[in-house]
Parts: structure tokens; C-alpha cells; sequence
């Protein structure tokens, strides 16, 4: 991308200014090359607890690869307390392997296991491509199209030998791709093997409103040229 090219050069000594973002903070967009420079301050595991996640708004946000590996896993549904002891049970969600004609999970119950996506696939904005970031039931149902338990329907029958299944699994994942999405990601340093990596993951994705971001974009460029955006808008 040459505004990738651009941003790299540039960006030590520009500031740039998003302009699809509304008034506030949270309404407030960035480029990928900007989360990953604010990432680099996220404390080591266990340090300074209040910090310890960043949240960041991109838009747009495109998703160039899912892979061909199963982006579901069979999880537990047994009710468990919750994390806090203070609030409703709930789902275990530990993952769940067949042992004999039953399912049973990592935590040792014995239970009915439900397909949930665990997807990690590759994103890229106009300033950076090859980013990868995980994304989970609710937001990988988003880019599918469908729940997870239809698409695990689909794999198993694949999986089985049945050409329209597997023209199904294809056509799902290809539809997934080079969709441009507002997404919100969350940002994490953990230790993985005896590293630290930050972990980023897809915490809320919506297909984006062409209509309202123009507006807020052209809103932000009269507000820029200091002219009232009533009288530029007439």
C-alpha cells in the first residue's frame, strides 16, 4: 500500500488526524500502525493491573485470510460458577473431546459440548496488511454469516466426503474475505512459552454505515477548515 509506505515515513514526525471518528474518546478511530505503536507501552503480565488492556476503534478494517484449519472448537455447557463468585453461573466453555459416545472437557465434566468459533485470521488496514488478531463466537459469526454450530454441520458433513458441504465451507470462507468492517480490538501482553507476546482480539465487528461515517468524516474536515458544518453541509 503506498499509504502504508507514506505512514512509515512519515509518522515519526506527522501527526495525523482521524477523520472517521465522532466528538469523544470512545467514538475516536485509528490506523492499525497506531495500535501497534500504543501496544508497545501494555505492562508484562501481572503488572500494573489497571493498564493492563488497550482498547482501539479501526475503521475500516478488512479481513484478508482465515485459513483453511477449523475455526471452531467443541466446548463445554455445563453451568459453573462465575468468575467473581458474586454473579449468575455461568458455561464453562472449556474445550470438550469424545470419550466414547459422550463428550467431556478439560475441567473433567462430563456434558453436552456446543461448536463456538475460536478463529485467528489476518487483517489489514491502509496502513499495515498481514495483522493478526483472534476473533471469537459472536464477532466470527459476524464474518461468516452464520453460527458456529451450522458452520461445524457443514465441516463434519465435509469431513465426511459430501461435495456440496464442502462447496458450502468454501463459499463461507471466501464471503468472509475483503469485507470492510468497524471493528473494536483488545489488546494484551501475555507470556506464552516462556515469551511475552501481545495478544490482540476482535471484541465487538459491525459492517460499517457508509452513510453516517461520511457525514462524520465531512463534519470533521469543515470542522478542520473552521467552517461551521451547518453552512458547508447547505
Amino acid at each position: 500500500f503506498s499509504l502504508a509506505r507514506w505512514y512509515q515515513e512519515r509518522s515519526l514526525t506527522t501527526k495525523l488526524k482521524s477523520l472517521s471518528g465522532g466528538g469523544g474518546p470512545e467514538a475516536k478511530r485509528k490506523f492499525l500502525t497506531e495500535c501497534v505503536t500504543e501496544d508497545l507501552q501494555l505492562p508484562s503480565p501481572g503488572e500494573n493491573a489497571r493498564f493492563a488492556t488497550h482498547s482501539h476503534g479501526v475503521s475500516p478494517l478488512t479481513v484478508t485470510y482465515v485459513g483453511d484449519r477449523q475455526p471452531f472448537y467443541m466446548a463445554c455447557t455445563v453451568e459453573v460458577p462465575s468468575v467473581s463468585g458474586q454473579g449468575p453461573p455461568r458455561q464453562c466453555f472449556k474445550k470438550a473431546a469424545r470419550v466414547g459416545g459422550s463428550w467431556q472437557c478439560s475441567g473433567g465434566h462430563m456434558c453436552e459440548a456446543v461448536a463456538r468459533y475460536l478463529l485467528r485470521c489476518r487483517v489489514s488496514d491502509p496502513t499495515m496488511s498481514g495483522f493478526w488478531v483472534n476473533a471469537f463466537d459472536q464477532e466470527a459469526e459476524a464474518l461468516f454469516g452464520v453460527p458456529a454450530t451450522e458452520f461445524a454441520r457443514w465441516w463434519e458433513l465435509q469431513d465426511a466426503g459430501d461435495i456440496a458441504a464442502v462447496e458450502e465451507v468454501r463459499r463461507l470462507t471466501r464471503e468472509s474475505l475483503f469485507r470492510r468492517w468497524d471493528v473494536r480490538l483488545r489488546s494484551k501482553r501475555e507470556a506464552w512459552e516462556g515469551q511475552e507476546r501481545v495478544k490482540v482480539t476482535l471484541a465487538s465487528c459491525a459492517e460499517i454505515d457508509h452513510v453516517a461515517q461520511g457525514r462524520q468524516m465531512l463534519s470533521a474536515i469543515w470542522q478542520s477548515l473552521g467552517v461551521d458544518a451547518g453552512v458547508g453541509g447547505a
